[in-house]
């Protein structure tokens, strides 16, 4: 796994610095974290990993992991880059095992080998200015037709005050997105556009901000507006689900829905294909699985594109959840867009 992923040159754009911008803070968090800073940035890693200095063909750049090639190979790692020439290819956020977010003057771009200690890396960056996030523990929120992760508590802890923060669902045209909230300066705000809607997510740091804005799904066939307080979502994982005519999914470790009367084939091979025609494995309208890092599609994730087949028209889809891409084919882009939402 490389950084190149997430950015278009990972290794030009990584901030260099010495002396006091690369110092570890005396703040570290509980259970033998420590955090580190660069410039105004900072972030939070566990206790064993050290900062390395990586030679990129004579260009040296410092990046933190938990042995040098982890970290120069950008399999397990976190660096901080120069965001005003910060090269991404996709919106901040997590995708898989690797991702980035903003802090400060700063991205933030780390990678590891599992879902959990990624995000709780991305989820510690911050300004200096900004509160220190526990991203240790995350639950599921279901409501206004959305699911989207958040950490317990916005990461602030039980007695924080979380009236401020919140997930909403605005509608508008996808060239004219909503007006930031600009009454609560000590917050960040961060939009996309899923499924004919705004989404905008208010947090205590920008980093966040971006974290919770690339988990949202959209259920299948809602088209409700409203928001969700950050004191709304500090509980128990969400209930939101599927429709009674749609039926839930769990095929390693990938949680999903599908209209009834769509089910698992029995199909010959090794391939797990679900869908309504049991005659007809791997053709017409299907769900199916396909090894991640395997995986080379013509386009990006959510991008719904048209095919042809037999003189009919199907469209197509996938998203990434955990090692596996979902990959969603119908005759109608809104259903096949349905079921990619459904993806967790």
């Amino acid at each position: 796994m490389t950084a190149a992923l997430v950015v278009a040159a990972p290794v030009a754009l990584l901030a260099v610095g010495g002396g006091d911008d690369a110092d570890v803070a005396n703040d570290p968090p509980a259970g033998a974290w420590r955090t580190v800073t660069h410039g105004d940035a900072r972030a939070d890693i566990p206790g064993d990993w050290t900062d390395h200095t990586c030679d990129f063909d004579g260009f040296t750049a410092e990046v933190y992991g938990p042995d040098e090639k982890a970290a120069c190979q950008f399999e397990s790692y976190l660096a901080f880059y120069g965001s005003a020439t910060f090269d991404a290819r996709r919106p901040p956020g997590i995708f898989g095992k690797q991702g980035y977010v903003y802090a400060g003057d700063f991205a933030v771009s780390a990678a590891t080998e599992t879902v959990g200690l990624t995000r709780r890396l991305l989820a510690s960056a911050r300004s200096e200015s900004d509160p220190p996030i526990d991203g240790s523990e995350w639950q599921t929120v279901g409501a206004v037709g959305l699911r989207y992760d958040v950490p317990a508590f916005w990461g602030l802890g039980p007695d924080a005050d979380l009236s401020n923060y919140a997930v909403c669902a605005v509608t508008g045209d996808r060239d004219a997105p909503p007006t930031e909230r600009e009454d609560e300066p000590a917050t960040y705000g961060s939009t996309s556009f899923v499924a004919d809607r705004w989404i905008q997510v208010v947090a205590p740091t920008q980093a966040l901000a971006d974290l919770v804005t690339s988990t949202v799904r959209v259920e299948p066939r809602s088209d409700d507006v409203g928001c969700v307080s950050g004191s709304a979502s500090d509980g128990d994982e969400g209930t939101s689900g599927p429709t009674d005519d749609w039926q839930r999914f769990a095929v390693e470790g990938v949680r999903f829905d599908v209209p009834d009367p769509w089910r698992e084939l029995d199909c010959p091979g090794s391939g797990i294909y679900f869908g309504p025609d049991p005659n007809r494995c791997g053709r017409n309208d299907y769900l199916t699985f396909y090894a991640r890092a395997w995986f080379d599609p013509a386009m990006g994730p959510a991008e719904i594109v048209s095919g042809h087949e037999g003189g009919d028209t199907l469209w197509a889809g996938y998203v990434f959840a955990g090692d596996w891409a979902v990959y969603v084919r119908t005759y109608d882009p809104q259903l096949t867009q349905d079921i990619l939402a459904t993806v967790r």
